[in-house]
């Protein structure tokens, strides 16, 4: 049978060669000549005239007047595809033991938004950032947790006193320490939700989670089990990370229901 030109398996054939791969991803930033192109990645030559000449031949790229190559339109398209496989491919040993299987498909098929990252793990490391995120807040801080550190609680309240717009998301899966609960009904915190800094709903269950301000967000996603994982997340001030998580929190926040005190628990 032969091969339709147009067929997924010949793309994903000519993005198989490393050497494709990374002249696509240089493309993306700028033109490139061919003896350029050779020289940062390293190949001869005679391999850059091979690789570039199929990647033309598939209608990715094209070669100007002045002997640069640039993406072309359809390559650009594609290119931009490629950031959610090479995110996931990146942290393959992390996704092997972990799914946001709450995501709506618009927020999976845009997960590539998240490439400028680091991965973070490690519960007192976690903590610290959450800390350090709403320390540094200077218009925000939006939070999705299932879980309820005193000192984070603590410095969102007095961030709310400060005039700091708080946003904030728990889940009926959401616990506290033992005879915490009362400071969610605390005057003090009463105060500043009647004055409108702190602002709070419920969903059913929190599995994805985040903490963002106006800069930085902080990102955790379930493991296999659907179950939130406190002890390592992605974060990044990264603009488009940054959107990514915005996007997400306005989504949730917009299903959310009416924060119930009664639905937390104690541990």
């Amino acid at each position: 049978m032969v091969e339709d030109s147009n067929s997924l398996s010949k793309v994903f054939m000519e993005l198989a060669g490393e050497s494709r791969y990374d002249i696509l991803q240089m493309l993306k930033e700028q033109k490139w000549r061919s003896a350029q192109l050779a020289k940062e990645l390293d190949i001869t030559i005679q391999e850059t005239h091979r690789n570039t000449v199929r990647l033309a031949d598939a209608g990715m790229i094209k070669k100007d007047s002045d002997g640069f190559f640039a993406l072309t339109s359809y390559g650009r398209i594609l290119v931009s595809q490629l950031c959610s496989f090479g995110f996931v491919n990146k942290y393959k040993e992390y996704f092997e033991e972990h799914f946001p299987s709450d995501l709506s498909p618009k927020f999976l098929q845009r997960i590539g938004n998240l490439s400028n990252c680091e991965l973070i793990r490690g519960n007192f490391v976690i903590v610290d950032k959450w800390l350090s995120l709403a320390e540094n807040a200077k218009e925000y801080l939006r939070v999705i947790t299932s879980q309820i550190p005193p000192e984070f609680f603590k410095l969102k309240v007095s961030k709310a006193k400060k005039g700091i717009q708080i946003f904030l998301i728990h889940g009926e899966n959401t616990i506290v320490p033992k005879g915490f609960r009362k400071e969610l009904t605390s005057s003090e915190l009463r105060k500043v939700i009647s004055e409108g800094t702190y602002k709070r709903k419920m969903v059913k269950k929190i599995q994805t989670m985040m903490v963002m301000n106006e800069k930085t967000g902080i990102l955790f996603f379930p493991d296999l089990k659907g179950e939130p994982d406190m002890y390592s997340a992605f974060i990044s001030d990264d603009p488009e990370f940054h959107e990514w998580c915005v996007d997400y929190f306005d989504h949730i926040w917009k299903k959310a229901g009416t924060y119930d005190v009664s639905k937390i628990c104690e541990m």
